[in-house]
C-alpha cells in the first residue's frame, strides 16, 4: 500500500450514512464519539503513483437497483502556460445511471461527485486551475461494485515545487443515496475498541518502519521522535476502503516531502472475522457478510 492521502466512495446498501475526510469529507468522528463538520478543499497531498480507471461500465450484483458507473471526462486548458509550460488538466469523475427511481439516482450522484469530495463543483475548479495551475490531472477508480456497495477512490496529482498526489473516499447508501460513515459500519459504543485494534496494526507498521531507517540512514539522519506523536483515533476510522476480505482503514501521517521514504505503510486490513464484533448486525455490511456466512 501507498503512504498517500486517501479518499473512497462506497455506496451501500442498509444504515443511514453521515465521512471521508481523507474518506469522507464532510464530517469526521471526534475521539469522544461526536461528530464535528469539515469540508477540505483540494489541495496538494504526499508524492503517489497515478493509475488510470477502468474504462468499463460496472454494475453491482446483487444491489436492491442495478447502477452503472462510467466515466465524465473534463478538459481545462489555461490561455497562457505556467511557469512550467502546463496549459491543461484533465478531470475524470463518475457518472451514474441505471437506477429506476431518477430523484434516487441523482442524490447518489451528488453524494459520489466532486462537490462532496472536494467542496467543489468542475467549473469552480476550472477557475481555480486559470488561477493556480497544480492540477496536472483528477480519476478515480471503483473498487468495489456488489452487494449494493459501490467503492470508489478518487485520485489526483499535480506538480508545484515538486510532484505530488492525493486520495479520497466517499461512502454512500446506494438504497437512501446518503453518505455512509464509520458509525454506520460499527456500533457506536464499539468505535474506540476499533479504533484501538487499527491503532495495534498501525504500531507494528511503524516499529518495522523505525527498524528500516535506523539500518539504512542511522539515527543521526532522522530524528525517530517524528514516528511518536502517530496513534490511530476514533476521528480516523471514517477514512476506509470496503473490500471482499474486510475493511482497509487509511491513515495520514504528512510526513515533509524529504522525508516521504520514512512513511510507514499508511493502509491497514482488517478482516470481517476480526471486525465481527463490533459490526452493526443490521448496518450496511449486513448483506455482504450474510452471503460469505451462507452454507
Amino acid at each position: 500500500m501507498k503512504s498517500t492521502v486517501f479518499l473512497i466512495l462506497a455506496i451501500v446498501v442498509s444504515g443511514l450514512p453521515g465521512v471521508g475526510a481523507i474518506a469522507h469529507p464532510s464530517i469526521e468522528l471526534s475521539d469522544r464519539g461526536g461528530i464535528s463538520s469539515s469540508h477540505p478543499g483540494l489541495t496538494p497531498g504526499n508524492a503517489m503513483g497515478f493509475t488510470d480507471p477502468s474504462q468499463t461500465p460496472q454494475r453491482t450484483s446483487l444491489a436492491a437497483e442495478p447502477v452503472t458507473v462510467t466515466e465524465e471526462v473534463v478538459k481545462f486548458v489555461r490561455d497562457q502556460g505556467d511557469a512550467l509550460g502546463r496549459r491543461e488538466a484533465i478531470v475524470k469523475y463518475p457518472k451514474i445511471s441505471g437506477m429506476a427511481d431518477p430523484a434516487l439516482q441523482e442524490k447518489v450522484q451528488a453524494a459520489i461527485g466532486l462537490q462532496q469530495a472536494f467542496g467543489k463543483s468542475v467549473e469552480e475548479m476550472r477557475v481555480e486551475f486559470e488561477d493556480y495551475a497544480w492540477l496536472n490531472e483528477l480519476s478515480y477508480t471503483v473498487n468495489y461494485n456488489q452487494h449494493s456497495i459501490l467503492d470508489i477512490t478518487y485520485r489526483g496529482w499535480g506538480t508545484g515545487a515538486y510532484p505530488s498526489g492525493f486520495e479520497r473516499y466517499l461512502a454512500v447508501n446506494l438504497k437512501t443515496g446518503t453518505v455512509i460513515y464509520a458509525h454506520h459500519l460499527f456500533k457506536t459504543e464499539a468505535l474506540g475498541q476499533v479504533a484501538r485494534l487499527v491503532n495495534q496494526v498501525m504500531q507494528a507498521e511503524i516499529q518495522k518502519k523505525m527498524a528500516e531507517v535506523k539500518q539504512d540512514y542511522g539515527e543521526e539522519e532522522i530524528d525517530l521522535k517524528i514516528y511518536a506523536a502517530h496513534q490511530f483515533r476514533v476521528k480516523d476510522l471514517n477514512h476506509f476502503t470496503i473490500t471482499d476480505r474486510g475493511i482497509i482503514f487509511h491513515y495520514e501521517y504528512g510526513f515533509p516531502h524529504v522525508l516521504k521514504a520514512a512513511e510507514p505503510e499508511d493502509s491497514y486490513l482488517l478482516s470481517y472475522d476480526q471486525l465481527k464484533p463490533f459490526i452493526r448486525s443490521n448496518g450496511v455490511l449486513s448483506q455482504l457478510l450474510g452471503e460469505q456466512n451462507a452454507p
